[in-house]
């Protein structure tokens, strides 16, 4: 085995978790899973693939990593979703990373994560897969990222991310998200910057995103993951206007 623990964060995951921690079975050290608030059989979907599950009050994506983190007895971290999976190629790689000593010169083993949308395979972006525990921590209350020095490893194959089960339910974990973000943008932004947030972020962001970042060439996909992006951009400036609103009159 890897002298990796395979950390995940999981609240009513029992019907992702199964796929996530097959692909995770007999080649790391530990599986650790950091629950909380579940009303579905998450603890025992978890238990029964062997996992070390800890329940632990919601402090936000970065701090709940940053948890997950201290409850881990491996020198290296895997930090994985539940609704993500490593491929074959992928475990493959990481144990050749250990096998050829490149944890002595590496900080954090990067990955494309492959995302589906609309039930197809088209889009990726980068991921900080595998990382030292002494070097690394997260930040952000959502959409949260890892904070480290030192060189990074691109590794073969590719992390399955299950990005969303339909339309509706991207709209759901999106609703979610903003409700997050605006929270923290009231706090920050005046109600004047706040307003012109709102009217020049979201077309930047789908010009960027469809025509910069090629997401024109994907087709629908491409162009339906701009626009939802962008209605997320829209609607957590909208909400923390909202917030302001209601707070000042």
């Amino acid at each position: 085995m890897v002298p990796v623990s395979a950390c995940i964060l999981a609240k009513n995951e029992a019907e992702n978790l199964p796929i996530c921690l097959r692909s995770l079975q007999g080649w790391v050290q530990e599986i650790v899973v950091v629950i909380n608030d579940c009303t579905d059989r998450t603890k025992e979907v978890a238990e029964s693939f062997g996992a070390r599950v800890i329940e632990h009050a919601w402090e936000g994506y970065g701090e709940q990593r940053n948890f997950a983190r201290a409850c881990a007895q491996a020198p290296w971290l895997l930090s994985i979703d539940a609704d993500e999976e490593v491929t074959p190629e992928l475990r493959a790689s990481i144990e050749h990373f250990f096998a050829q000593s490149d944890d002595h010169q590496y900080t954090v083993g990067l990955v494309k994560r492959l995302n589906q949308h609309l039930g197809q395979w088209k889009l990726h972006d980068t991921c900080a897969l595998l990382l030292k525990k002494e070097e690394v921590h997260w930040i952000g209350l959502v959409h949260e990222h890892a904070c480290f020095q030192g060189k990074t490893k691109w590794l073969k194959g590719c992390l399955l991310h299950r990005t969303e089960k339909s339309i509706a339910h991207a709209l759901q974990k999106n609703l979610h998200y903003v409700q997050i973000k605006a929270a923290f943008y009231a706090k920050k932004y005046s109600r004047v910057r706040l307003i012109g947030k709102m009217i020049l972020h979201p077309p930047m962001n789908f010009f960027a995103l469809y025509f910069l970042k090629g997401y024109i060439w994907k087709g629908v996909v491409g162009f339906y993951v701009s626009v939802m992006q962008s209605i997320y951009c829209f609607l957590k400036y909208l909400f923390a206007l909202e917030q302001t609103m209601n707070k000042h009159g």
